[in-house]
């Protein structure tokens, strides 16, 4: 994996139609109800609640959902304006391409900080603006790992596809479950963070290492899901958009 190699400033616009197309996908991909349920359900887990009804989530996600998307494509949109304005930057100091993802899916996270904890707060029953208003700067600093996990495994997706193109053949199986895989794994790696910002909103303590896995289960197929949602809405979009001759 390697960084695309610059092009010059007069000939690449900030933002292109081509960058349009994550942020337009990671919007749509979040309003399937799975997600919003297993969202939902993680957070009950964590709190130590009953689980939440089908039709009280089923009514919240026509208020989460959009908002949630929203915020999503402001990620994807942040992480490409940066990797736009600043990679000739590390192309010419030899930065990895590994951690330039990196440093473009924190400025990703860093962009949603303070909305994504407030859409948190929502799952487990909270006040969007209230938790914003009081979000910590433990909350805070949860949310940018847990964040920038999230939008780090949705960038490491397509590599990871390649790879497994390689091996198992080019089709929409291996698409699919690979995008699911590396959404479901970085789900996985941000969830102890998920878990702390959870808790930390209803005032609640981690009571052990144990805790800072509950919820992680339904919350990994979650992120699974709007991974593939993810692929599918960054393919029709690229059909629709981008020209068949590029």
């Amino acid at each position: 994996m390697n960084i695309e190699p610059s092009v010059a400033k007069n000939q690449q616009p900030f933002i292109s139609t081509r960058d349009a197309i994550p942020p337009l996908a990671a919007a749509s991909a979040v309003f399937p109800l799975p997600i919003c349920y297993g969202l939902a359900t993680k957070s009950a887990w964590q709190l130590g609640i009953g689980l939440p009804s089908v039709r009280k989530v089923f009514l919240n996600s026509f208020k989460i959902a959009p908002a949630l998307g929203v915020i999503v494509g402001i990620q994807m949109f942040a992480k490409r304006a940066f990797e736009n304005s600043s990679k000739e930057y590390f192309e010419q100091k030899g930065t990895s391409s590994y951690i330039f993802e990196f440093i473009s899916s924190s400025v990703g996270a860093i962009a949603s900080i303070y909305p994504l904890a407030g859409i948190n707060a929502m799952f487990g029953g909270k006040s969007f603006f209230k938790s914003m208003k009081n979000l910590t700067l433990k909350q805070a600093g949860a949310t940018f790992v847990r964040e920038t996990t999230f939008v780090l495994s949705l960038s490491l997706s397509e590599p990871l596809m390649e790879k497994m193109k390689s091996i198992y053949g080019d089709n929409q199986k291996v698409e699919y479950a690979s995008a699911a895989a590396s959404g479901a794994f970085g789900s996985i790696c941000g969830h102890p963070f998920d878990t702390i910002l959870t808790c930390e909103q209803e005032g609640k303590k981690v009571v052990s290492f144990k805790h800072l896995s509950r919820g992680l289960f339904p919350r990994a197929i979650s992120i699974a899901t709007f991974a593939m949602c993810y692929h599918y809405m960054q393919k029709m979009l690229k059909e629709k958009i981008i020209p068949t001759k590029e």
